[in-house]
């Protein structure tokens, strides 16, 4: 157990003063409002008053708040013994001449309480370390324990309507908010990845989760946005191969094998271009955490514009969970929290469950989403991709009616219409453009 001196751990006076600054001054108690809770204050009796001080503020439209207020709304609540009497409740309210410094105070009462929080992780630390056990698993909960103090601190951020409302509209208006995919009809569906969004891609496997995520990414870092590509499941090399190939609009496999000069001419040409593109490719970041840590490190580098995960069923918790679907709810809060707290987008493919094979309609759901509905719950966006050419093939291997339509089924959008998007799907070149009429994609 660590041993602190109990006066580091609160600031008494700062918080006689916070409370003493509010009941001075009712027009500080928004300012004080963003930086302190009834739980950032160390003494009961204080949490007391400032619960009483803000309920009397909400309650009055004019938001007055004083001394005799207060005292008879402790006294009718049957607190104000709990508090200290009138002596105390005196006490503070003559704490300070005047409500001009409430903020400065606030801010040294919340610098307490992350100290305070800051002593019960290490405590924590000190725990997992002294249980033992698997390494990776204790290095994993002590970044889950630290990535935990900056969503308790996320989660307390008051922005204040009058200041930000124009702006908002002045994004909005200007269509500045959202990253365009790079599709026009999915654009005109869902304008954008916007900062704090989790967006699904879902599919079923050989669908082209992949290749979609590549053309998206591809699109965005040629329209100038900073990409990063956390990949699970295809190693770095083997991600850009595919990025030059559908820059280039070429078979990756027909590379392989040898293909005549001009095409190896418009492969090579496409990974000069790639060089030129702000997209960050990492492998293996598979827990929350450790992709927290990469998102946080590029914002405070060149910076990062949306990030891209392939894929959720690859990542761990790194938490001790008693079944997947509690994982998968884990970290499905997790990658929503890293979205808000750094203010970046980010598409998160996810396999689909077994269900829609056994449908005669194969298109997806929601409830196909597989092993947790956290992930429906948590997302801003689900698209889900289905090519009718891929079931047509199993059925009939020599059919002649593929049109190479794909279907973006946007099943879940927070802030507009679902709906279906038709894209082409090439399987040559293994890309996705803009939806043309049947038979006159051009796969070269």
């Amino acid at each position: 157990m660590i041993q602190v001196d109990v006066d580091r751990l609160a600031d008494r006076a700062s918080e006689a003063a916070t409370l003493g600054s509010m009941l001075l001054s009712h027009r500080v108690i928004p300012s004080v409002l963003e930086w302190v809770s009834a739980d950032s204050f160390f003494l009961e009796e204080h949490k007391r008053i400032f619960e009483g001080i803000v309920g009397l503020w909400r309650q009055n439209p004019g938001g007055a708040v004083d001394g005799l207020l207060l005292r008879s709304h402790l006294e009718h609540a049957n607190e104000l013994a709990g508090v200290g009497g009138l002596d105390y409740l005196s006490q503070v309210m003559n704490t300070v001449p005047h409500a001009h410094n409430a903020v400065f105070y606030a801010q040294r009462v919340a610098a307490k309480q992350r100290y305070r929080q800051l002593v019960a992780a290490a405590e924590q630390i000190e725990r997992v370390v002294a249980d033992g056990g698997d390494v990776d698993e204790q290095v994993a909960e002590v970044q889950r324990l630290a990535m935990s103090m900056e969503s308790e601190r996320a989660a307390c951020d008051i922005f204040d309507v009058a200041r930000y409302a124009t702006q908002v509209a002045t994004d909005t208006q200007n269509g500045s908010t959202g990253i365009p995919f790079g599709f026009r009809a999915l654009d005109r569906k869902v304008p954008g990845a916007n900062p704090g969004d989790l967006i699904l891609v879902a599919a079923r496997p050989s669908m082209g989760k992949t290749a979609l995520a590549c053309n998206m990414a591809l699109n965005m870092a040629q329209s100038g946005k900073r990409v990063l590509i956390l990949t699970l499941e295809m190693s770095a090399r083997g991600l850009i191969e595919r990025l030059i190939a559908a820059h280039a609009g070429v078979s990756l496999s027909l590379i392989r094998q040898g293909p005549p000069k001009d095409i190896l001419d418009r492969f090579y040409q496409a990974s000069l271009d790639l060089e030129k593109l702000p997209i960050t490719i990492v492998e293996n970041a598979t827990t929350p955490e450790r992709q927290a840590a990469i998102v946080q490190a590029m914002k405070q580098g060149d910076g990062v514009d949306v990030a891209f995960i392939d894929y959720i069923g690859l990542m761990r918790s790194g938490q001790r969970t008693s079944n997947r679907n509690d994982e998968v709810s884990e970290i499905s809060r997790s990658l929503k929290h890293l979205a808000q707290r750094y203010e970046v987008p980010v598409v998160a493919l996810s396999q689909l469950n077994r269900a829609c094979e056994s449908r005669d309609n194969k298109r997806p759901r929601l409830s196909d989403l597989r092993d947790s509905g956290s992930l429906e719950q948590d997302a801003d966006v689900v698209m889900f991709l289905h090519r009718p050419d891929y079931y047509r093939r199993q059925q009939d291997p020599a059919a002649t009616d593929l049109d190479g339509t794909a279907e973006v089924i946007v099943a879940k959008h927070r802030n507009g219409p679902v709906g279906v998007v038709n894209l082409s799907f090439c399987e040559e070149t293994m890309g996705f453009v803009d939806w043309s009429n049947p038979n006159t994609l051009d796969c070269e």
